[in-house]
């Protein structure tokens, strides 16, 4: 191996240490968007007095934010459905996967981004969802 092949190498680790949390992990995502779902659903259900344009915003975004994470929810399905009729990936698809994952923590990627991004607008919705919901329950 020569030495300049292993000064790039070398700048790639380095590159890739220094990075970090720069992308997104994906499962830490979908684990809070559920998490914020239940919440937001539990809101609606036991709030008699929210204002239409509250529970419109937060419908919209919830739409968009389906949508943008629609790769992923397929590509977490087709995994899981392989998982249950005992379809074990190749030892290279398999490493395939995990290689995309460390990318994907690194480095953004187009659509986990966009996934992050309308979770965040919807984040933010249910915010407003969730604050209006508790000064209507305090005024009572």
């Amino acid at each position: 191996m020569g030495r300049s092949r292993k000064i790039r190498q070398a700048l790639v680790l380095l590159v890739c240490a220094s990075l970090p949390g720069c992308g997104t992990d994906a499962f830490s995502l979908l684990s809070n968007d559920e998490a914020l779902t239940w919440e937001a659903e539990l809101i609606l259900a036991e709030s008699d007095n929210l204002p239409i344009e509250i529970e419109e915003a937060y419908d919209r975004a919830a739409i968009e934010k389906t949508e943008a994470c629609r790769p992923i929810y397929r590509n977490i399905k087709h995994r899981i459905e392989g998982e249950i009729l005992g379809q074990r990936p190749s030892l290279l698809k398999a490493f395939g996967k995990d290689f995309m994952l460390l990318v994907a923590r690194i480095a953004p990627i187009g659509p986990l981004e966009s996934c992050a991004e309308a979770y965040e607008r919807y984040r933010a919705q249910y915010l407003v969802l969730r604050d209006r919901a508790d000064r209507d329950q305090t005024a009572y």
